[in-house]
């Protein structure tokens, strides 16, 4: 007599995403987070808009006002910190006061900025460009 013959067929694995585990969803959010964050990061040092020394150029065509030295004692009290870097002003630091709007930042701070923008970094009052 004949035994049965049974067919085998190899043992498959459904994956879906409600059953993956919670360590496996973390790593694809990293793996998301990072790719985005290596875009973005390629993407803003391609921009076409780089100007290297547009505060001196600024600061030469006098559409901004020289430099000042930050003495504590003779500015206001709102003006301690740069909005840029988020650090305080130190006296004797050489700081670039905004045109219009009168809001002050490190000048090292503002040059970086003027390299890609050319608003106030605050209230975003705009320096007329040629």
């Amino acid at each position: 007599m004949a035994t049965p013959h049974h067919r085998h067929e190899p043992e498959r694995s459904h994956v879906t995403l409600g059953s993956s585990s919670p360590t496996h969803q973390l790593d694809i959010f990293h793996a998301l987070v990072q790719s985005t964050l290596q875009a973005w990061i390629l993407f803003a040092t391609v921009d076409e808009d780089f100007d290297e020394r547009r505060g001196q150029q600024l600061r030469d065509s006098m559409k901004l006002p020289p430099l000042v030295t930050y003495e504590s004692q003779d500015m206001q009290k709102s003006c301690s910190d740069c909005a840029i870097c988020m650090e305080s002003f130190q006296d004797g630091q050489s700081c670039q006061v905004f045109p219009e709007c009168k809001h002050m930042f490190h000048s090292d701070c503002m040059d970086r900025w003027l390299q890609k923008k050319s608003t106030c970094p605050i209230c975003r009052s705009c320096i007329l460009l040629d």
